[in-house]
């Protein structure tokens, strides 16, 4: 069983998109604070009323978040707050 649930994000576009292959999720948001809202409740949904063993998982699975940005967007969002804030605060 897995005690990790990888999630990749990138940035489209217009948007940031975060998809989770384990659980089959894809999900989007304009900022890094609304992707990470659109993602907790993607994950909530996918799990609902069903077994995490059913999914390949452990109880309590952490979250790891791999981010794919160019490098002029990680400078940027390197000195952002919010941007630390938004994953560290990821539910389970």
């Amino acid at each position: 069983m897995k005690k990790i649930i990888q999630v990749h994000i990138f940035r489209g576009e217009n948007q940031f998109v975060a998809e989770l292959p384990r659980l089959a999720v894809v999900t989007q948001g304009k900022t890094l604070d609304e992707l990470a809202q659109n993602l907790r409740e993607a994950i909530a949904l996918q799990l609902e009323g069903g077994n995490l063993a059913d999914f390949g998982l452990a109880d309590n699975p952490s979250i790891l978040a791999t981010l794919n940005l160019s490098r002029w967007r990680m400078r940027n969002l390197r000195s952002s707050p919010r941007f630390r804030a938004a994953f560290l605060t990821l539910p389970a």
